[in-house]
């Protein structure tokens, strides 16, 4: 049996939309919705030793308050993203002691300025 010409194409249209919306629905639950896309402070830099100016392995970067947290590469440095606020407290906590030393714990105030990156280079002490 054959539709008529009016109703096939309601029914293509119909299903063009259909397939459409649910290819949209599946890219938004894979991906994110905008809000995942807001501006972010980026937190990056270097921490090294107040004796030797060597970098740090393995201390560990947090953003006080948010569930943000880095640690240090081989050359000492990292990154992190936070929401825009208008201010943040890094923490700098030494978590590998037994392969870089002891070093006391630190914490950094940062007012934001709206800027998009803030360079830190952060110098330890060690016990």
């Amino acid at each position: 049996m054959k539709l008529p010409i009016l109703k096939r194409s309601f029914l293509k249209g119909f299903l063009t939309i259909f397939s459409l919306s649910a290819t949209a629905f599946i890219f938004q639950a894979c991906y994110g919705t905008p809000n995942d896309f807001l501006d972010d402070a980026c937190f990056e830099g270097f921490v090294s030793t107040s004796d030797t100016n060597e970098p740090i392995p393995g201390i560990q970067v947090e953003i006080k308050g948010l569930d943000r947290v880095d640690t240090t590469n081989a050359d000492g440095s990292y990154v992190l993203f936070a929401p825009l606020d208008s201010a943040y407290t890094l923490v700098f906590k030494d978590i590998d002691s037994s392969a870089n030393g002891k070093f006391l714990q630190k914490e950094i105030s940062i007012r934001n300025d709206y800027r998009s990156c803030y360079l830190n280079n952060v110098i330890l002490e060690s016990l």
